[in-house]
Parts: C-alpha cells; sequence; structure tokens
C-alpha cells in the first residue's frame, strides 16, 4: 500500500493507519497522548518484565498478543504469579510480541465505527449502544474506522 501511495493512489485507510490498528499495543501507545482512556499497560520481552508487569499491576492482569489479537483472542488471564508462565505459553510465548494491561473489571464492551466515505463525510454507527446506557462498568470501546 505505501508504494501505491507513494505513487499517488489514494488508499483508504492509509498505510500507518493499517500499522496502528494491526498492533493492539501501537494502538495503546497512539492512544495514550490524546486522553483517551486506557488501562495502564507495559510492553513484555521475557518472563522477568512479565513479573515486573505483575508487581506493578497486581493480580489478576491481562497477558495479551500485540497481533492477531481481537474478538477476545489472543487474550490470557494470569490471576497470580504462578500463572504467567502458562498464560505466556498459551499465546504462543514471547516469540508471539506480547503486551500486559492492568487488570479493568468491566460488564461488557461497546463497538463504536466510524465510516469514512470518499467524499470525507464521517457517519457514526453503533451497535448494542443508545443514549441511555449507563456507562459504567462498560471495558471501553472498540473503535473501527473503515
Amino acid at each position: 500500500m505505501e508504494k501505491l501511495e507513494q505513487q499517488g493512489v489514494d488508499c483508504q485507510p492509509k498505510a500507518s493507519t493499517i500499522r496502528i490498528i494491526q498492533d493492539k499495543y501501537i494502538q495503546k501507545v497512539h492512544f495514550s497522548p490524546h486522553g483517551i482512556p486506557l488501562p495502564e499497560f507495559m510492553e513484555v520481552n521475557d518472563l522477568e518484565s512479565a513479573r515486573r508487569a505483575g508487581k506493578q499491576f497486581g493480580y489478576p492482569l491481562m497477558v495479551k498478543s500485540k497481533s492477531l489479537a481481537y474478538d477476545g483472542r489472543g487474550n490470557a488471564v494470569a490471576k497470580s504469579e504462578e500463572e504467567l508462565s502458562s498464560a505466556i505459553t498459551a499465546l504462543g510465548g514471547f516469540d508471539r510480541s506480547l503486551y500486559i494491561e492492568k487488570w479493568a473489571p468491566f460488564v461488557k464492551v461497546e463497538h463504536l465505527g466510524l465510516r469514512n466515505r470518499i467524499r470525507g463525510n464521517k457517519v457514526a454507527y453503533q451497535q448494542e449502544l443508545d443514549n441511555q446506557v449507563n456507562f459504567s462498568g462498560v471495558l471501553g470501546f472498540i473503535c473501527c474506522c473503515f
């Protein structure tokens, strides 16, 4: 896509956007300076860094794959330090590129998408969400731009 963009082809979404949305850790890093509420997170490269995350965040915590992680795939809960190794192994190990999030108690996850039309008009639509919803207990919004 980058080569097409360099040749003047209008690709939507842009290659830079695809890079961000394909890596959940990069998404968190990207969203952080913009005031978007996120659970604390930390990149981990070995068992020692995973243990440090556990000491910092407490247990339970979420071990997550950076890529190919969606709809609940690529996530493993570690309820204690003793469960860290098995959670990491369940995700394919550190070769899979992992990060850890502080546990965020939640009731549900809402999905919100933005559709960018060719003319640049943005239309928001919602799934399972209306103005009457009480947002306490909602883990967050999954934002999809397409």
